[in-house]
């Protein structure tokens, strides 16, 4: 008779770790997932500022079917670093949305002032442009994340 007791009570043990094993592994592919749709972001706020003038080439996507590109070479366990997000990808679209005239950060000197009554002329010393990136990352186990940022950049 305690034999199967112990049986049943070993069997509800394994059972409820199974479980949990289950819990922690979708917590992790919903962090995993996260963190590839926070990354577009910020590779996208990377593409914004390599240019010294905005971009005629928007609305642009950027997109990536795995997160290999992540490791970096030379980590010990690349390979298993690797298969383990094999299943995220991610991608993201960069749309304008205005450009606005704020208050500049430093002033201009000499000839570099500009004088204008208009909007966004000549007069214009320091327009921001703001930009949404939209960001959506998929997962191992359903996990999906999407992210949706203002991002303001000055030429």
């Amino acid at each position: 008779m305690i034999l199967i007791v112990l049986n049943v009570l070993v069997a509800a043990i394994m059972e409820s770790a199974g479980r949990e094993q289950q819990v922690v592994q979708r917590a992790s592919s919903g962090n995993v997932t996260f963190h590839a749709s926070e990354s577009c972001v910020r590779e996208s706020m990377g593409w914004l500022g390599a240019f010294t003038r905005p971009s005629e080439s928007l609305p642009h996507t950027i997109t990536y079917g795995d997160v290999s590109h992540w490791v970096e070479d030379g980590v010990e366990d690349a390979a298993a670093i690797t298969r383990s997000m094999r299943d995220v990808s991610y991608g993201c679209m960069i749309e304008e949305l205005m450009a606005k005239s704020l208050p500049s950060l430093s002033g201009g000197v000499g000839d570099s002032i500009g004088s204008s009554d208009g909007y966004g002329s000549a007069g214009d010393l320091s327009p921001a442009y703001f930009y949404r990136v939209t960001s959506d990352a998929d997962g191992a186990r359903n996990a999906h994340r999407r992210i949706e940022a203002l991002v303001s950049v000055r030429y």
